[in-house]
């Protein structure tokens, strides 16, 4: 996420990208993460939780970018302000990223 904000990208491009990661828990690892996951303590039996954890949705990704946006001010306040970079290495960061 941060890559691709840092290189221009829009939200839904960012959200479309991530949302190629989602898995079909109907398949092969699917099926072997949702199984291990719902044995585990916090999400036991409860499907619904699993299947949030183990699904990479479109909304999911937008909802991120709305928190992160609103938290941080965007790419440019969360490296600078949170992380400590200065402006000349994010924009060399940005130089070399982008699209």
């Amino acid at each position: 996420m941060l890559i691709l904000l840092l290189a221009g990208c829009d939200d839904d491009t960012i959200a479309d990208e991530y949302a190629l990661n989602d898995i079909d828990s109907t398949r092969s690892w699917g099926i072997q993460a949702t199984q291990r996951l719902l044995l585990q303590p916090g999400l036991r039996g409860n499907v619904d939780a699993v299947e949030n954890v183990v699904r990479a949705k479109r909304e999911y990704m937008l909802a991120t970018l709305e928190r992160f946006k609103e938290a941080f001010g965007g790419v440019d306040g969360y490296l600078r302000g949170t992380v400590g970079l200065s402006k000349g290495v994010v924009g060399r960061i940005r130089g070399n990223v982008r699209v």
